[in-house]
């Protein structure tokens, strides 16, 4: 790509793209557990005026010590019960996904991807988001948990 390219695909970016991201989420974007098992849930909001479909996607990750996290198969290890798999969700609207995760070894962590498609941004250009929900369980308390997971298993300072 040439340089002018590039500066208008990022000028379109911030433009377009960059506002109609904001106007979708996930909530929690990270939730710790202890114990060893989760029982949870996280929100997905549409603040578009028009509906959205979402489609959620179990998967494992790892992270490098640059802090770059590779998204990976969901480990064989984890199972998770999720009450569904996907939702339309109406304009100005939310909807609540519900877990239960267990895991054959602690600790344990992964994430859900909620791929969020349907809407428009301005100019009529479709998206498609992808947005986290990132569990860590851990075997004794929650409380700093995915610290614990960085420092311990992917030797990163806290």
């Amino acid at each position: 790509m040439t340089r002018d390219l590039v500066k208008h695909v990022y000028i379109f970016l911030l433009l377009f793209v960059a506002p109609a991201l904001h106007a979708q989420g996930i909530a929690p974007i990270i939730t710790e557990y202890g114990h060893g098992k989760a029982n949870g849930s996280f929100t997905v909001t549409n603040n578009f005026l028009e509906p959205v479909s979402v489609v959620i996607q179990e998967f494992s990750f790892s992270v490098n010590p640059d802090s770059k996290s590779t998204i990976l198969p969901l480990d064989p290890r984890i199972h998770i019960e999720l009450d569904s798999m996907s939702a339309r969700i109406g304009a100005k609207q939310q909807h609540e996904f519900s877990y239960k995760v267990k895991c054959d070894s602690l600790p344990c962590w992964g994430t859900f991807n909620a791929s969020i498609s349907g809407a428009h941004v301005s100019n009529g250009v479709g998206l498609v988001m992808i947005v986290p929900h990132t569990f860590y369980i851990c075997q004794d308390k929650q409380t700093g948990c995915r610290d614990r997971i960085r420092h311990d298993v992917f030797h990163l300072d806290k």
